[in-house]
Formats: structure tokens, sequence, C-alpha cells
């Protein structure tokens, strides 16, 4: 109506339809900003419930998304909705691997066996009411909140059904169907190798696997490797970096020396082959009955890739445990755990990043080293794991100048030799001075901070701030800080700059004016009361 109006008046120069379109014109500014404003309340009531809501918030104000409009392989590019789904399809089904007989002669590790025991009512409430309050649902559309909310419903009905497969040995089916959604990993956005597969399950299948996880887990967590920081009560990226650390630092600090070799296994979830996993649950003492519950929920997972309302063709998981459920990972940890018992140097593992290393005096360090990481060579040809040897390197860790010139070899192929690397999230130099990891975090820490302060100059509660302060910025700062603190008073002013940038901005928030420059950060500590 205010462009109908404009119109006439510019037509004839009326102004009786002048001023109906100036009431239409202020009407319109006063509905846009009250919508607006109504907006931003919204926004900041969901965040200060998830403060992960911002990012969907962002993207659909920008009109965003997470995985580009246009896509290509080595071969091909796709910019239509449904061979984009059906190009990620093709990628991820190319992962698996079919089952070969293969007979694994590994050590006995329980001589106890074990089944599952039938489940009951207050097990599965106990288990629904740790689920999370959103919405993400499985094939089914049965939202997590629910099964949460509505536990003492359910109790019931899932207790018959899962007692049900225990008895029978079956997996239900429907609850194996997996939506993948793609998750990107690292490098170029629109290259779809760089994506990795995350399955959405059935949150009933999900109740069930809990249920057998933590059967499973109590009866061998006795029997895993002390050096596997990955998805292991009481471990995790911290002890396994603290540990390295700790070994480094030692040795640098009188002068030796110490030689990481990292190593990685290509696409390592989605190669297990499930005949050799399951002989290995039967050296971890599973009964048959169980063996048997476990085949069934591996075999014949039907997988269909979803993204943006299109779904790709369905294909068959004939190898691997799937990502994003609860008892891939312990499958996972279960499945390499006598590989780095079988080991004679020190070596670490978080999942699938597996290092080994030795601290170097003579050479007969780097011949042992180097028959340790033909073990790892040859366990991953037995149990049909590829290790990507071009991903492989290794870091030698010294402040000294050392004339022992060291090269490691797998099959024939030379390591290269790196002066940093970034280890679970932490930048390691040669000489652990962690220079760089700090330039990396200010750099990274510092566009987080931007990027909340841009976001909330709306916003007229403080304190939902300051969450987000916590949760993108210092979040960020705190990770793994007692492996990398700053011992220079250099560098902890660059992380005290950080604070008092955003100290600053809360008391321009406040007072309407920014402080006077050298005000000391303790005036305003209160702040963050």
């Amino acid at each position: 109506m205010k462009e109908y109006y404009r119109k006439k008046w510019l037509k004839t120069k009326n102004y009786k339809f002048y001023n109906e379109f100036s009431r239409l014109r202020s009407l319109t500014k006063t509905l846009i900003s009250d919508s607006y404003r109504s907006y931003i309340v919204n926004m900041e009531t969901n965040i200060k419930s998830n403060p992960a809501e911002i990012w969907k918030s962002l993207n659909n104000r920008r009109g965003h998304s997470r995985i580009p409009n246009t896509l290509h392989d080595e071969k091909f590019e796709y910019s239509e909705p449904y061979s984009i789904v059906n190009a990620f399809a093709d990628f991820f089904s190319s992962s698996f691997s079919l089952n070969d007989p293969i007979l694994i002669t590994d050590s006995v590790n329980s001589t106890v066996p074990f089944g599952f025991p039938l489940i009951c009512e207050d097990d599965l409430t106990s288990v629904m009411e740790r689920f999370s309050n959103k919405c993400t649902s499985g094939d089914d559309l049965i939202p997590s909140f629910l099964i949460r909310d509505c536990r003492l419903v359910f109790a019931k009905p899932l207790s018959i059904l899962f007692n049900l497969a225990i008895k029978t040995c079956t997996f239900p089916s429907l609850w194996k169907r997996a939506r993948i959604s793609p998750v990107f990993k690292n490098g170029d956005k629109s290259c779809i190798p760089n994506y990795r597969p995350v399955c959405i399950l059935s949150n009933f299948g999900k109740v069930f696997e809990k249920v057998l996880y933590q059967v499973i887990y109590n009866k061998v967590k006795s029997y895993i490797s002390p050096y596997q920081h990955g998805f292991v009560s009481g471990r995790s990226t911290d002890t396994n970096l603290s540990i390295i650390a700790q070994y480094l630092a030692e040795e640098v600090d009188n002068r030796g020396r110490v030689d990481v070799i990292y190593t990685d296994l290509s696409k390592a979830f989605d190669k297990i082959q499930h005949n050799i996993l399951i002989q290995k649950l039967n050296n971890f003492g599973l009964n048959t009955d169980a063996l048997a519950l476990i085949e069934s929920y591996l075999s014949s997972r039907v997988c269909y890739v979803y993204y943006n309302g299109f779904t790709s063709r369905e294909f068959i998981a004939t190898s691997g445990v799937p990502q994003g459920s609860h008892l891939g990972p312990l499958l996972f940890v279960l499945f390499i755990n006598d590989l780095l018992l079988s080991l004679s140097c020190p070596v670490l593992a978080y999942a699938d990043d597996i290092k080994l290393y030795v601290s170097i005096n003579f050479y007969n360090e780097v011949l042992l080293l180097q028959s340790n990481l033909n073990v790892l060579t040859q366990w991953c040809m037995t149990h049909k794991l590829i290790l990507n040897k071009q991903k492989c390197f290794f870091v030698t860790f010294t402040i000294t100048h050392s004339p022992l010139l060291t090269q490691y070899m797998i099959d024939g192929y030379r390591l290269d030799k790196k002066d940093c690397m970034k280890d679970l999230g932490v930048v390691f130099d040669s000489t652990l001075t962690f220079v760089k990891h700090l330039n990396c975090v200010c750099s990274s820490v510092s566009k987080s901070l931007g990027f909340v302060m841009r976001t909330c100059r709306n916003f007229s509660d403080l304190n939902l701030m300051k969450q987000l302060f916590y949760s993108y910025v210092l979040s960020k700062i705190e990770y793994g800080i007692l492996v990398w603190s700053p011992i220079y008073a250099s560098h902890a002013l660059m992380l005290d700059k950080i604070y008092r940038r955003f100290l600053k901005y809360l008391s321009y928030r406040i007072d309407g004016a920014y402080p006077e420059r050298g005000t000391s950060s303790v005036i305003y500590d209160d702040l963050f009361v």
C-alpha cells in the first residue's frame, strides 16, 4: 500500500496521496523496528538456554549454509542438490570394504565369558534422563528431548523390546538406519573428500546402545590399554597432552632429545572389518549370544545422506562402526587395544591418533623406534587398515644441535621431518616454546571476541554477553592451558589484552564511554562476578 500511494503521489502530485504515503511509511518503519526488537529478544532467549543457537540464528540471517552450493571431487563438479547428496553417498560408500575371512590370534584378555543381562525399567529411566534437550532425531523423527521428558512412559515398552532383542540376539533393523550428515574436517570446503560422515541414529536405538555400552565397558575397562586416552572414562585430550608434554619437557630441560612419530590411519572407523572385530570381542570375553547381538548391530546398516531437505540413494555399510553412535567409539578402542599393548616403546593414542616416541641417546633408540613403527605397519596390514604414509611424519624435540641424523621408513617410504605440528589442538614446536601455539590462540580468540562483540551490540543482557565470552573466547584460551601456559610476561600480556578488550567493551556498555587508557583492569573485575 505504501508503494501504491507513492506512485500515486509521483504521478498526480496530490498531497492527499502524499500524506497517506507518509503515514504508511512511518507505520512500516515502526513495524520493522518492532519486529527487529522482537527478533533480538527471541535470539537472546534462545542463546541463554543454548549458546550454540547463535550460529543457527546468524546463518539463517545471512542465508549461509555450512556446505557450499557447488562442490567437486577428483573428477566432477556438482551444483544440483540431488547430485550433491548422491556424490556424498558415493564417496562415503567407497570407504567401506568387504569382510575377508581372516583369523586373528590375539592373546586372550578375559577368561570369564559374559553376556547382556535383562534390562529393568529403572535402568532405562536413568539412561533416558541424561538425554539432551535437543530436537535431534533419527529416521523415526523422535527427538531426544521427547525421550527424556517421557521416559516414565517409554520405560516399560522399551524394556520389553530391549529384552526381546537380547533374547533373540537381534538388533532392530529400523534402529540401524542411519541418516548421514556430512561434517567438514579441514582444507577446501568445496571438496567432497574433506568431509566425514556422521550418523544421525534413532534415539530409541541410542538408548539401547547406551545400555549395551555400560555392560561392555564395565566388564572390559580393566583390560583397556593405559595408553589409550580416547573415549575412556577419566582420560581425555588433556591427559594425553599432559603426558607427552611432561616427557618432552623433562628430556629437553636435561638437554636431551626425543623423536616422536605421528601416524595417520585413513578412514579408520569405516575400514574396520566386522569379522575381525567379533574375534577381538570374543577375546574380551563376550559370550556367543552377546557376540551375535553385536554382529546384528553391525551388519546390514542402511545409510543415506540427507542435507537441506534432499535425500541421497541408500547404501549398505559393509564395514566399520557408525560415527555418531555410542557403541562405535568403544568398539574401535577395543579393536586397536592389542596394538598399543604390543609396542615396546612409549606410545599414546586418542582413538585412531597414535604417536610413538622415545628418548634418543644412541642409535639403538632409533632402531627401537623404527622396529615399533614396523610392528604398527604390520598390524595395520594384518587388520586391513590403511596407514596413510603421506600424512605420517616425525618431529625431533631438542634445544641442542644433535649430530645424530635419523630417518624413519614405512614400507620403503621415507617419513617427512617437521619442526612443529598440531597435536590434539595444541601446536608443539621442536624446542617446546609453544610460541607458535600462543600466536595461533591469540589470533583465533581475537576473531572470536570481535564476533561476540558484533553479535551482542544490540543485546541488552550483559550476562548473556559474558556467557558468550566464556563459550567462544575463554574456552579457546583455557584449552590445554596446563600444557602450554605462557611463562614469560610478554606472552602473558598477549592474552591479557584479550581480557582487557572485553572489559573495556563491557564498561562502555554500562557507562556509555570507554575507560581511559591505562586504567587498571582490577577496577572492572566485578563485571565478571
